[in-house]
């Protein structure tokens, strides 16, 4: 003889949903670099050392006026700049944007994106 048993709804336990975790997302600690190409598409600054920004400099005709610390003050006509010279770090887009605005009445629009 088969046992035969008919479950009903009643018998049943709902569906429980695992809860999400509350708080902010974790941090991604990779640093995303961008090429010079895909920059001059979005028209954002790719970052860049402060060596290569001292050169860059340079050739523009700016002249380092004194330094403090590891902090340079470069002029370029009659505008006046400061560059971190932190070794080993890149300066980031939005830093260099602050860089590229403060020297652009010298320079004119857009010079560092020129390079």
């Amino acid at each position: 003889m088969a046992l035969q048993t008919a479950i009903s709804s009643a018998d049943c336990e709902p569906w429980e949903q695992q809860s999400l975790p509350r708080g902010p997302p974790p941090r991604i600690s990779q640093t995303v670099y961008i090429s010079r190409q895909i920059a001059a598409s979005f028209d954002i600054l790719p970052t860049m050392t402060a060596k290569d920004l001292r050169r860059i400099l340079r050739s523009h005709g700016c002249i380092e006026t004194r330094q403090r610390g590891s902090h340079v003050r470069v002029e370029c006509g009659a505008c006046v700049t400061t560059v971190p010279m932190h070794a080993g770090e890149d300066l980031g887009p939005g830093l260099l944007r602050q860089i590229e605005r403060d020297l652009e009445p010298c320079l004119g629009k857009g010079w560092l994106k020129k390079q």
